[in-house]
């Protein structure tokens, strides 16, 4: 969730929408730059949106209302703040986390959402930890989730963008465990220089952009259920390790979140 703050659009290509923090004053939004595709019906959802100027708690949660997080880390709420217009999500060492040795931050939508294009502008903290922006929802019948990325900012996992699609459970297939896995090359060190990451999630498929650029697409076979939208820094233990020596704090950057999408696409938790 971390973007370039303003995009070089002329106001023809632009949506006047009502952004959180603006004080009554409308402020285009531009449509994405690139190869990004969004349907005409589609419109811009400042209920979803966040310049991050603020926090702004009728949107999110401080916390995952349904996980503690990924030991030996556990979600704190001191871990999440807003400043510089940016969403900042920290991870830090902790003596009184009790079975925990890590604190780390994490936001989630209030709403959910169904369909949609959602874009952030992003930088990756540089540590062995894994920075996440993704949607999910575990309800009694369904359990899907969608990893817009989940990657870590130390060499080797800064070197690929790792992008997901999980299905848990469906109506009638209660037990599931499909992972749909596939790396993408980065245009540079995403620890060190904001990017843009987009999805464009519709009923046919599910597209992955960088900086504008398509990198993987991927036919809607079961991602259909409403999910939240998360930001998060989890301890991958078994994945890239525990954090060196030095790498702590570190903090996880998102500038904005900016989505479309159709009408129909709104579910309240």
């Amino acid at each position: 969730m971390i973007w370039l703050r303003s995009l070089a659009l002329p106001l023809s290509a632009a949506l006047s929408a009502l952004l959180p923090g603006a004080a009554g004053i409308t402020v285009p939004v531009a449509r994405p730059t690139g190869s990004v595709a969004i349907p005409a019906s589609w419109t811009f959802r400042s209920e979803y949106s966040d310049e991050f100027n603020v926090f702004d708690d009728t949107k999110w949660h401080r916390f995952n209302p349904h996980w503690e997080g990924r030991i030996p880390g556990v979600f704190a709420e001191d871990q999440v703040s807003v400043a510089g217009g940016q969403l900042n999500l920290g991870v830090a060492n902790c003596e009184d986390c009790g079975d925990a040795t890590y604190k780390t931050g994490t936001v989630v939508s209030r709403m959910r959402l169904r369909y949609g294009y959602l874009e952030i502008s992003a930088r990756m903290a540089a540590a062995a930890v894994s920075s996440a922006f993704w949607l999910y929802a575990e309800d009694d019948d369904q359990w899907t989730e969608i990893d817009v990325f989940e990657n870590g900012g130390v060499r080797p996992f800064v070197d690929a963008v790792n992008t997901n699609a999980h299905v848990f459970k469906l109506p009638l297939v209660p037990k599931l465990d499909l992972s749909h896995q596939m790396l993408v090359a980065p245009p540079s060190d995403m620890s060190k220089t904001f990017h843009r990451y987009g999805l464009l999630w519709n009923h046919d498929h599910i597209e992955w952009f960088i900086d504008g650029r398509s990198v993987r697409r991927l036919s809607n076979r079961y991602w259909h259920q409403s999910l939240n939208i998360v930001f998060d820094i989890e301890i991958m233990k078994d994945w890239m390790g525990i954090p060196a020596d030095g790498e702590l704090p570190a903090t996880f950057h998102v500038d904005y979140l900016r989505v479309w999408s159709p009408p129909e696409s709104t579910a309240n938790q």
